[in-house]
């Protein structure tokens, strides 16, 4: 135990730790060592592998790009029929369209470079977001004197498996949560255009944004709500234009439904899918899915928020998400929110911390060392096997609940000391 705590307070570990961070980010991310379709998974160098994700918004702003729109499955199979994506179809929401329209006036290779580093500045949003100083009382970060903070929150978020599996795979996951994280952070520093905006953005992943857009309902803050709804509008304006106002929503919701009932790596029980209901399938019980979970969750938080410190909120509401939102796997690295609060709490609490960094390494752990990912459909298990294959889900639960215990006794002691109180509105 003492051989750790002088690891985390020594500076050179620090940079240490940062630096084979972005060692990782190079060799997994980007190049893809190790991955069965990476650079050298033939023998030679191959560069044109990865990104596969992307494909689907550059294929889409190739659509929008000439006046068609992507929900139509004969327009996209023409868009991109060097790749016959047709199976999967396109299933991001209209406000999309000018991240797949900058994409698509790029060549391919191109668009790639700028996937990264998009993803790349997502990442250094979030490492500031989460691991500097609060400038108010309801920011993200850690206060002083936390200067270990500083480096190594910076490295997890850079270096954890499932942000390398994102930026290799041309995901969103990380644009999405640094523009939630962002919008969320600077809306409540009184910022409300520059919070909406971002929170707009964030929305093209609606069932991370749906949690967060519930809260600020419930909070009335009706200025930040009309901004997200208005910009995410004007980014939808070249789907509306490409088929019409009511066709550009009711086709992206004909498009979810075909992405769902069509495509078997979206089916329950398939083992890179996320969630409570997923883990659920694995064992054998069907059930439909548990969003209005989430949202009860959220409307419980809701009713107990004076107990509840604000800066815990949004990690809370972003866990709630994931676990009974629809996600797969590599969404897991929206959970990079939840280091502040962790490392808030737990700092100078020896055992607690080392506990909270065992389960995170078991977060981490490769699933591959508990089952044989060629076996890509796993329902109806038997208990034992569901836990391997799923154990990530009740890690995840033990991390939320954790927090929410956590953050409320933090509030009772912070009333016990001085009567002050961090809460929301």
């Amino acid at each position: 135990m003492n051989l750790i705590v002088k690891y985390v307070n020594s500076p050179v570990a620090w940079i240490l730790a940062l630096i084979l961070a972005g060692t990782s980010a190079i060799a997994f991310g980007i190049v893809g060592i190790g991955r069965m379709d990476g650079a050298f998974a033939h023998g030679q160098a191959d560069f044109s592998h990865g990104q596969a994700d992307l494909r689907y918004i550059y294929a889409a702003g190739r659509c929008l790009a000439h006046g068609l729109s992507p929900y139509d499955p004969v327009s996209f199979a023409t868009c991109s029929q060097e790749w016959n994506l047709a199976i999967g179809g396109y299933v991001y929401p209209p406000q999309t369209a000018p991240l797949g329209i900058l994409l698509a006036y790029l060549s391919y290779s191109w668009a790639r470079v700028l996937k990264i580093g998009i993803d790349l500045a997502c990442v250094v949003g979030l490492a500031a977001l989460c691991a500097m100083p609060p400038k108010c009382p309801t920011d993200l970060g850690v206060s002083n004197p936390a200067p270990e903070a500083h480096w190594l929150i910076p490295a997890l978020i850079l270096g954890n498996p499932f942000t390398l599996l994102v930026v290799w795979m041309g995901q969103t996951t990380l644009i999405v949560t640094a523009c939630l994280a962002g919008g969320w952070v600077w809306a409540r520093r009184g910022h409300v255009w520059l919070g909406g905006i971002l929170i707009a953005f964030g929305t093209i992943k609606p069932q991370f944004a749906v949690l967060v857009l519930l809260w600020l309902l419930l909070e009335q803050r009706w200025k930040v709500l009309t901004t997200t709804a208005g910009f995410a509008l004007l980014m939808s304006l070249p789907e509306i234009l490409a088929s019409g106002p009511i066709v550009a929503f009711t086709g992206w919701l004909s498009a979810i439904s075909r992405y769902y009932h069509l495509n078997p790596y979206n089916a329950p029980g398939f083992i890179r899918n996320f969630g409570v209901q997923n883990f659920l399938a694995t064992i054998g019980f069907d059930v439909p899915p548990l969003l209005p979970i989430g949202v009860a969750a959220t409307m419980v938080l809701w009713w107990h928020r004076k107990r509840i410190a604000d800066p815990d909120v949004l990690p809370l509401l972003m866990g709630l998400a994931l676990l009974f939102g629809f996600s797969h796997d590599y969404d897991v690295s929206a959970l990079v929110l939840l280091l502040p609060a962790f490392w808030r709490h737990l700092r100078g609490r020896k055992v607690e911390a080392l506990a909270a960094a065992l389960l995170m390494l078991a977060l981490f752990l490769p699933q591959r060392l508990f089952w044989d990912t060629s076996r890509i459909m796993a329902p109806s298990l038997q208990l034992k096997d569901a836990l391997l294959v799923q154990y990530r889900v009740l890690v995840v639960v033990v991390f939320v609940v954790w927090l929410t215990v956590l953050a409320t006794r933090q509030l009772s002691d912070l009333h016990a000391v001085d009567g002050g109180e961090l809460r929301t509105r």
